[in-house]
């Protein structure tokens, strides 16, 4: 039942975000990757969900083509998705360069940015066969490919890597609760509380 509300959120995703929303594709794919989990592909809730999403999306899809015929996807797909990719279509300079994304990482994503950096050195002090470290690999993996994408397209917009936060944030968590757990003993408990609300 699961996959068939990720599928209708898929649809609402393009339909509100456009091909933005078919990023859920390459995430699931690190993901199943990474944790070594392929029994989605066997689940047939997964393509009844898939099938339902596209459901969803074709209508409106649909209705533009009848619409406006050619010009909308020159529109839909030429400019916004292509052309945003392949160039700056804003025209300013100062989102040319992917200076832009690292300055917000080093300023308004702080502490995050910094603490990822952290937990991805602690990452590995974690044994390599533990669902800990595939789950927190996983993640990472995540957010550089959000960071990776829109490094590489055209068209550079500071919150355009907003979507990768939460992969972050899931990274650190993963690995601080797996280092409470196996590092923490009873008496120090305080010095995590401490750093929490120090944050």
């Amino acid at each position: 039942v699961y996959y068939l509300l990720v599928g209708a959120a898929v649809a609402l995703a393009v339909l509100m975000k456009s091909a933005i929303g078919l990023f859920v594709g390459p995430i699931l794919l690190i993901w199943a990757v990474t944790m070594h989990d392929y029994r989605w592909l066997r689940d047939w809730f997964f393509w009844a969900g898939a099938l339902l999403g596209i459901a969803f999306v074709v209508p409106w899809h649909w209705y533009e083509h009848l619409q406006f015929g050619a010009q909308f996807w020159k529109d839909y797909l030429g400019v916004h998705i292509i052309d945003r990719f392949e160039k700056n279509i804003i025209g300013n300079q100062s989102t040319e360069s992917n200076i832009i994304y690292f300055k917000q990482l080093i300023t308004f994503a702080m502490p995050w940015s910094g603490l990822l950096c952290l937990s991805t050195w602690q990452l590995f002090s974690i044994p390599k066969n533990t669902f800990a470290f595939r789950a927190a690999l996983a993640f990472l993996l995540q957010t550089i490919f959000f960071l990776a994408v829109f490094c590489f397209a055209g068209t550079k917009i500071v919150y355009y890597i907003t979507p990768m936060y939460p992969f972050m944030i899931l990274s650190m968590v993963v690995v601080a609760y797996w280092w409470y757990q196996e590092k923490l003993s009873s008496e120090h408990e305080y010095v995590l509380y401490g750093a929490v609300g120090g944050v």
